[in-house]
């Protein structure tokens, strides 16, 4: 379910008339797991590829296998059991933003927009609400940041199984069945 988090990780675009490609090396997605009740821990997913279009169509595909725990063990764990990658290898975000809302952003400026986002993860489809903050850096550069974490439910894709797995191998009395995911994406003009 943590993969999720790719949830909203290119949810908001750019200005302009043309295709918009996510930076991938100067972009996060990230999310974090509870367990025993009181421990939080981070995590963040390396492979984050997207754009979005001239008709502002936004895409984003976010490698299930690409998650990094600082763990090894325990990525691959996520990787077999909680994402079931050999079948489920990656997650997508697809939403649709107003273009001209994103023009009128001066350059140094942000805008605060919400988002409808559909996150497909483990062979389920939900629509998520967030809002993101915009700043146009420069006239062929914007960052979108969620302005608070998107929350992300194990039930609503499928994941409790996963869940319960990784509970047993890591004989752990518990772990949350919600993870908040942040992002921050840059985007740069094609």
């Amino acid at each position: 379910m943590k993969s999720i988090i790719v949830l909203f990780t290119a949810l908001i675009a750019f200005p302009s008339v043309a295709q918009w490609q996510l930076n991938t090396k100067e972009s996060v997605l990230s999310f974090t797991s509870f367990k025993k009740e009181h421990i939080a821990e981070n995590h963040y997913f390396k492979q984050v590829d997207g754009h979005i279009d001239d008709q502002g169509q936004v895409n984003v595909t976010i490698n299930l296998a690409s998650v990094d725990t600082n763990i090894a063990i325990r990525d691959e764990r996520m990787k077999e059991h909680l994402f079931n990658v050999g079948k489920f290898a990656n997650a997508t975000i697809d939403a649709k933003i107003d273009m001209d809302k994103i023009a009128k952003i001066e350059v140094g400026t942000t805008m605060i927009l919400p988002v409808e986002a559909k996150l497909s993860l483990h062979g389920v489809a939900q629509t998520l609400q967030a809002k993101v903050n915009v700043a146009k850096l420069a006239d062929d550069k914007i960052q979108v940041n969620t302005v608070m974490p998107v929350l992300l439910s194990a039930p609503a894709f499928n994941l409790n199984d996963g869940i319960a797995k990784l509970k047993e191998l890591a004989a752990l009395p518990g772990i949350s069945q919600t993870v908040p995911v942040n992002f921050t994406f840059s985007f740069s003009k094609q």
